[in-house]
């Protein structure tokens, strides 16, 4: 391919591209070449934000669009103004914006303003429009308009991921109302307007998208004269794109990552990040084996997490103590429950019924349980029953687990007793 980067071309491992866009700083650094060919995870199902669906939507949606902020490049889980003068969280429901004066749309849509950003939000909570991506804006109330570049965005109750994921992301994508409703309100796979570091110059289903910087753009320079994303939903096929030269950029497998650590051409890097996605063993809380607490923290206890890691993702993850990612509001560096495998031992022993309380003889019930982890008092009826019942000699050692055991004492009731 023509106009390839020839020096410091990026190979990105696990990261997500879906919060930083391709003018930024984590590709800028490319130092000489027009064109970057990069690798999209899947076909874009839409260029329309709330009808985003995956991650190759949101890279596109964030390439094309802006936001009131964004998410600073880097490690760091942490936000900048974007098309945004100053915002402010007022209170826990109240968010006050003023947007920057003289920002234009593309195509002659005049300027951009708070009627967009109002219609830009609202817009997810129209139940016509039928968006897949409307549960984003689920904690809104509605956006006040208080001037031609001022607002007010008023939330239902407190929402914690109000700057680290709504605004920044493409559910705080603006679009232009203006251009959306001579589209019909839903424009599909169109882009009528938009104020991006890039536009489509052309789109060619199952095969690529093609962006060349926005005439309209007011922020940094874009990084690159042209890009092209391809859809490749291979990754082995997307790895051995980039190691022949046919791509810059793609995201590869965890499994690829311990061998391109050994070694790399010149012209390539491998970079690992941390992202928002997480990966989790959880307990059925719908079953009954799982319903005492102390039977899932000795489970808990009992998960060496250094050595899943190590046999499931090649020692290249980090073990996660939460669902927040490093560097994020609300990170846990050390787990709530450390692995000990004698720890229940110490804290719970299953208690046994005394030996004096049961007798050796163990009876057929096809059609009634005893209860799992207690004994209850017999009724007279109950013994009447298990007279009536043909019993056998109990077996050598434990009972079988379809025999109960009947319990009897000294005492005129007796016992049921689970069997052992």
């Amino acid at each position: 391919m023509a106009n390839k980067i020839d020096r410091r071309q990026m190979l990105l491992g696990t990261a997500a591209l879906g919060t930083t866009p391709l003018w930024m700083s984590n590709l800028a650094f490319a130092q000489s070449g027009d064109t970057l060919y990069m690798r999209m995870l899947e076909e874009m199902k839409a260029f329309d934000p709330p009808f985003s669906v995956g991650e190759s939507d949101t890279w596109v949606i964030k390439t094309v669009h802006s936001g009131l902020i964004d998410n600073k490049t880097g490690n760091e889980w942490d936000w900048e103004l974007l098309l945004a003068e100053s915002i402010e969280q007022t209170d826990e429901t109240t968010v006050t914006f003023k947007l920057r004066e003289g920002l234009q749309w593309s195509n002659g849509y005049g300027e951009v303003t708070a009627e967009d950003v109002k219609y830009s939000y609202e817009r997810y909570r129209d139940e016509d429009l039928a968006a897949p991506n409307a549960v984003s804006w689920a904690p809104l109330d509605h956006v006040e308009v208080t001037g031609t570049y001022t607002g007010i965005i008023h939330l239902k109750e407190s929402f914690s991921g109000l700057f680290s994921y709504l605004l920044p992301r493409d559910p705080g994508s603006i679009i232009c109302k203006k251009a959306w409703e001579e589209a019909g309100g839903a424009p599909g796979l169109e882009v009528p307007a938009g104020h991006g570091p890039y536009q489509i110059v052309e789109y060619r289903p199952g095969d690529r998208i093609i962006f060349e910087p926005s005439p309209v753009w007011s922020g940094e320079e874009p990084a690159f004269k042209r890009v092209e994303m391809l859809p490749i939903t291979d990754t082995k096929a997307a790895e051995n794109a980039v190691l022949s030269g046919d791509l810059d950029w793609a995201i590869v497998s965890i499994s690829a990552v311990p061998s391109m650590q050994e070694g790399l051409p010149d012209n390539l890097a491998l970079d690992i990040r941390s992202t928002p996605n997480f990966i989790w063993i959880g307990s059925n809380m719908n079953n009954p084996d799982l319903a005492d607490e102390r039977v899932r923290k000795a489970i808990h206890m009992a998960i060496d997490r250094e050595t899943v890691l190590e046999g499931a993702y090649f020692g290249v993850m980090e073990p996660s103590y939460g669902v927040a990612a490093k560097g994020a509001p609300g990170y846990m560096d050390s787990p709530p429950v450390e692995r000990d495998v004698e720890g229940p031992r110490r804290f719970w022993k299953k208690p046994a019924p005394p030996a004096s309380a049961c007798a050796s003889t163990c009876r057929q019930s096809p059609t009634r349980s005893p209860p799992p982890r207690s004994c209850r008092p017999t009724s007279p009826r109950s013994e009447s029953t298990s007279r009536s019942t043909s019993t056998r000699p109990a077996p050598s050692g434990a009972c079988p687990k379809r025999w109960a055991r009947t319990c009897s004492s000294s005492s005129p009731s007796g016992r049921w007793c689970p069997p052992t």
